[in-house]
């Protein structure tokens, strides 16, 4: 009798060759092993996204020449991508913003390419505008500018006297002294600002300076743009719509300058006939 009741248990419990049959017909158990590789790829990556595998945590800096950017700026930029960058998500990252972001939060900073290089680093490179001008200004306000007069950084700020200082400056590091009580900085795009005048004496400093005249000291004043190199030679421009003429008028000038080496302390290209005095 118990060998009966034995038999019937048996024949009642499930075999687990039944259980794995059961098992194998379950949808959600047919799904993943018709995409075993896809359900082993997804969950790894889940998996690298928990730990934080794709954050962003390295930076390479290049110069527009493609070499390694050292030095100040390079550390500011860093600093910023620090604070900013690192630790987000490689995939959220967005390469034009973060260079557009560079642009606008570092003053030196003229043009930024970024690219992205998985799992976790950007490469960014730089086009840093060049500082070139010590100008002293409006309420004797020190700035470093670039050639183009886009505002680099302030100067002088906790000096008694701010014009020596920018004076001293300018001649320590070898930069343009630029004066005037008529000009200021202004607001431009990229959140940048710029002294505005300077787009237009720019043309003037570089045509003095490709006939290897050294610019020093730039003054301006009741419309006049003097320009002093390191001999102390004038060169004197009109702040006017009629520059362009100006120009053409020095280049002709110098032309004749050089090939009768005429000596001289003064040109001044306001007048159809410049003047040359010694």
């Amino acid at each position: 009798m118990n060998s009966n009741i034995s038999k019937e248990i048996v024949l009642k419990c499930p075999s687990n060759k039944w259980l794995k049959e059961k098992l194998s017909r379950f949808k959600p158990i047919v799904f993943l092993r018709k995409r075993l590789l896809l359900t082993i790829f997804t969950s790894i990556f889940i998996l690298s996204l928990l730990i934080g595998f794709w954050d962003i945590s390295k930076f390479s800096l290049y110069n527009q020449n493609g070499k390694i950017l050292e030095g100040d700026i390079s550390r500011e930029i860093l600093s910023y991508l620090e604070e900013n960058v690192s630790g987000k998500n490689f995939f959220s990252v967005y390469s034009g913003s973060v260079s557009n972001e560079l642009v606008r939060n570092i003053s030196f900073v003229k043009l930024a390419t970024v690219s992205k290089l998985a799992p976790n680093k950007l490469n960014i490179l730089v086009d840093i505008y060049e500082d070139r001008i010590v100008s002293l200004t409006e309420k004797d306000n020190c700035s470093l500018l670039s050639i183009e007069g886009v505002f680099l950084k302030e100067l002088c700020s906790e000096s008694s006297d701010r014009v020596a200082c920018c004076k001293e400056d300018s001649k320590k590091n070898n930069y343009i002294f630029f004066q005037s009580e008529e000009v200021g900085l202004s607001n431009v795009e990229n959140n940048k600002r710029a002294l505005m005048v300077m787009e237009t004496i720019k043309k003037a400093v570089l045509l003095v300076e490709s006939f290897d005249n050294i610019i020093s000291e730039i003054y301006v004043k009741d419309g006049l743009i003097d320009l002093l190199d390191n001999q102390g030679r004038l060169y004197r421009f009109e702040l006017s719509n009629n520059l362009d003429i100006q120009l053409a008028r020095f280049f002709v000038t110098m032309g004749k300058v050089r090939e009768e080496s005429i000596q001289y302390s003064i040109i001044d290209v306001r007048f159809e006939r410049p003047v040359l005095k010694n």
